[in-house]
């Protein structure tokens, strides 16, 4: 992901904090042959989304993720 010119040290902040929510969440979800769940591309356009969407905390972001990006029950 490039950096685009309204990255401020705010919003990478706020992504790297949105990455380490939604990773805990879903990044360790397998299915029983090892499969993940939930890619990381989907988990990276989440937080990138949130981010450029203008939000200023993590709080709802894992509602977010369920309904527009989550692939897995």
């Amino acid at each position: 992901m490039e950096t685009q010119p309204h990255d401020t040290v705010g919003n990478m902040q706020l992504r790297e904090q949105c990455l380490s929510v939604l990773l805990q969440k879903y990044g360790n979800q397998i299915d029983e042959r090892g499969i993940p769940l939930n890619s990381m591309r989907s988990i990276y356009q989440c937080a990138h989304e949130w981010v450029e969407k203008g939000n200023k905390k993590t709080d709802g972001l894992v509602k977010y993720y369920s309904a527009y990006f989550q692939t897995a029950p």
